[in-house]
């Protein structure tokens, strides 16, 4: 399953500490914020041509780090 995730385990847990960061300055981030802040994580290390985060991945994100969001 790891070979399949859009973001590697230290990207996804850099989002979880922007996403937590965020909440704490009491701006809360939506599915959209969250796919966005991941798309604008996939372009800096992939380019521009690469295939985005779309609602089902912000889906399963949340589901694998539920414990901490």
């Amino acid at each position: 399953n790891a070979s399949k995730q859009k973001l590697t385990s230290t990207e996804e847990c850099v989002l979880v500490d922007t996403i937590m960061l965020a909440s704490h300055q009491g701006i809360p981030y939506g599915h959209d914020d969250i796919r966005e802040e991941a798309n604008a994580i996939l372009r800096n290390h992939l380019g521009c041509q690469c295939r985005t985060a779309g609602k089902k991945w912000v889906n399963n994100f949340l589901r694998r780090h539920n414990d901490q969001l």
